[in-house]
């Protein structure tokens, strides 16, 4: 049957060939930032014979490393009712927010904070579950790599 193995091209240049047959993922380590790319897999089986996913099935923009901007924290909440809404400005170049809560800000952050949530807007309803009556908030930006900003 032969051995059976996948390429990875970029813009329809190769850049990995030989790839082992059952590989899922590929990273490439040799983009530069702020570049768009187009992938494209080539199987090539024992035979000789090869296929090519559809141009531009895997589309990717170098990213930079660089997390988003801060949110301003931490945010100070006195519970009114069953539940806590939230809002914050948007940080430009965030994909999503982690919203982390707390009884205490003078816990050590993120370790004793609860991760409530991850939304994709600027606004979370948390519906507080524990009967303190101050709840602290820290939100922290991301982007499509999952960089954080800083708390």
């Amino acid at each position: 049957m032969g051995t059976r193995t996948y390429d990875v091209l970029r813009d329809a240049a190769p850049i990995a060939s030989g790839i082992t047959y059952g590989t899922t993922s590929f990273t490439d380590t040799t983009t530069t930032g702020g570049q768009s790319y187009t992938y494209t897999v080539r199987y090539n089986n024992g035979c000789g014979l090869s296929s090519v996913t559809n141009p531009g099935a895997q589309a990717a923009d170098d990213d930079d490393t660089t997390p988003p901007g801060n949110v301003d924290n931490t945010l100070l909440v006195s519970k009114s009712s069953p539940n806590v809404m939230l809002n914050w400005s948007t940080v430009p170049d965030a994909a999503f927010y982690r919203v982390y809560r707390s009884e205490d800000p003078s816990l050590a952050f993120p370790t004793n904070w609860m991760n409530i949530e991850s939304p994709y807007s600027n606004n979370h309803n948390d519906p507080v579950l524990i009967n303190a009556s101050n709840y602290y908030y820290k939100i922290l930006a991301s982007d499509t790599c999952g960089n954080l900003s800083s708390n």
